[in-house]
């Protein structure tokens, strides 16, 4: 349902010199991870360029990984947990892989969501079990009550709950520990819904197996599936680069550009301009040059090449940013936000990561989901309290203080 990204990059600027110590600053230095946001059911995740992970929001499961169970409008850091290098949260529950490819969750853990062999919630990171295959995970993702992991090898693993095939081990059965899904090789990215789930191949086609009700994998068809099927070529989609999976709806970012879904469109939430399912991908109107995309519960998100943000769906909680409560058919643009890299949904509320560094955010905030200290619902974007990119002090070098 809310997927994460990753990607590695190290940003560089000027400083002044003070003794053997400097600090950049317009342009600060740091760390070699680039941040990235998670976006759960009514709390948020960040992955700071440190390796280590915040959190915000609602707290009633352990979501937030503190030790405790009190919302926080405020991020908090997950405890026990450093060095990380990628991060997914699910409806109440969150997933983190280290730099040495161990996996951890936390939060509730009622159906296995957590892969540790138990059903006990708990609110600290737990180590999730890795059978031989899982041994080097690069991606994680989190649904309702399952989860999913990408291995370096390109085979996906799943493990919670199962009632509609979500694992996609032709089975109905829930799994304590991460089965390996059947038929699938060769993928570079995976989504969760909150019943189904998708992966995306080197070759740019996407998979969907599990809930099928409001055709929300896209084969024509509404029923679920207990193995992965091939999402329909037959209007116009071609080649895929991204996916991001909401409650019951799809989303594919086309390597064009083009923004494509299909499943629940009971509030606009595929952005076509009517309501109605569609059991087949549609195009959304009026969105070209998009980089990158995300889904929330019912409303759907697109980040462009220009760093500008559009929202689509529901917008009851003031959720799409547009300074109303109202739904959005079609895509609309999110004004006075620029220079934003990466853009998560959650039930409510939405989330946006700037290229200095700064996560704004708006939508519903009753748990403190926004981060910005308080608990008042925003309709338009406010600038939350989590500064992922610390400055980091770099020792000087001799030859420039010899200068």
């Amino acid at each position: 349902m809310f997927p994460s990204l990753h990607v590695s990059g190290i940003r560089i600027g000027f400083g002044f010199i003070a003794a053997a110590m400097f600090w950049c600053c317009s342009h600060p230095l740091h760390a070699a991870l680039t941040p990235s946001l998670a976006g759960g059911a009514n709390y948020a995740l960040c992955l700071y360029a440190d390796g280590t992970v915040h959190a915000w929001g609602n707290n009633g499961a352990g979501q937030l990984g503190d030790g405790g169970q009190s919302d926080s409008s405020n991020p908090v850091a997950v405890k026990n947990l450093t060095n990380v290098k990628t991060i997914a949260a699910g409806m109440e529950h969150a997933l983190a892989i280290r730099n040495d490819g161990a996996m951890f969750a936390w939060g509730n853990n009622g159906q296995g969501q957590l892969g540790n062999d138990s059903t006990q919630s708990v609110n600290v990171p737990v180590a999730t079990s890795q059978p031989p295959g899982l041994s080097d995970p690069i991606a994680v993702a989190g649904g309702c009550y399952h989860s999913l992991a990408l291995a370096s090898d390109g085979t996906v693993w799943a493990w919670g709950r199962n009632t509609e095939g979500q694992l996609g081990n032709n089975t109905t059965e829930a799994s304590l520990t991460p089965v390996q899904v059947q038929g699938l090789a060769s993928i570079k990215a995976i989504a969760a819904g909150c019943i189904h789930s998708l992966a995306l191949a080197s070759d740019g086609t996407v998979w969907g197996w599990g809930g099928n009700g409001a055709g929300q994998l896209g084969d024509g068809s509404t029923s679920n599936r207990l193995t992965p099927v091939t999402m329909s070529q037959n209007t116009g989609l071609t080649t895929a680069k991204a996916i991001a999976a909401g409650w019951q709806h799809t989303l594919v970012l086309a390597d064009n550009g083009t923004v494509w879904g299909c499943g629940f469109n009971d509030v606009g939430q595929l952005g076509i301009g009517v309501t109605g399912n569609r059991n087949q991908p549609v195009m959304a109107v009026n969105l070209t040059g998009v980089a990158g995309i995300d889904a929330g519960d019912y409303h759907s998100l697109a980040v462009t090449q220009a760093g500008s943000v559009y929202t689509w769906g529901w917008g009851h909680y003031g959720q799409l940013g547009s300074g109303t409560t109202s739904n959005r058919l079609t895509p609309g643009l999110v004004d006075n936000l620029s220079g934003v890299i990466q853009v998560v949904g959650g039930n409510g509320h939405t989330q946006a990561l700037k290229s200095h560094g700064h996560v704004w955010a708006w939508g519903e905030n009753a748990s403190g989901q926004i981060g910005d200290g308080t608990f008042a619902q925003r309709l338009l974007p406010v600038q939350g309290l989590s500064d992922p990119w610390p400055l980091v002090p770099i020792t000087t070098p001799t030859w420039l203080l010899l200068q």
